[in-house]
């Protein structure tokens, strides 16, 4: 969870500033969305965030998580190992879709 929320922080599009960034935990899964604008995120781009082609929206921020100088202790293995510990904790792919300005990754549990 810590890697879904770094990535929630890393990689929301500031220019989309009304919409807000959302936890939802509904009883069997969590979902984590985020302002993303579709315009320009094509489908070959949202294929490759999951064999780990980075897409930095905020390349300042990406450095701060990202240096040890900082002292934070997040275990940065990106959103491949993100979704391999996802299925294999609950045993079901995890969801990612992107439309209407928004970028969703819902991780299931048991």
């Amino acid at each position: 969870m810590t890697e879904a929320i770094t990535n929630l922080l890393a990689h929301r599009d500031l220019a989309l500033r009304d919409l807000p960034s959302r936890v939802n935990v509904f009883d069997h899964s969590l979902e984590f969305v985020n302002a993303r604008r579709s315009t320009g995120f094509s489908p070959v781009a949202q294929k490759a965030i999951r064999y780990g082609m980075p897409q930095q929206l905020n390349p300042q921020l990406a450095a701060v998580l990202t240096s040890s100088a900082y002292g934070l202790p997040l275990s940065l293995r990106g959103l491949p190992a993100l979704l391999r510990e996802a299925r294999r904790f609950s045993g079901r792919k995890a969801e990612i879709v992107a439309f209407n300005d928004e970028f969703r990754l819902r991780v299931y549990g048991f």
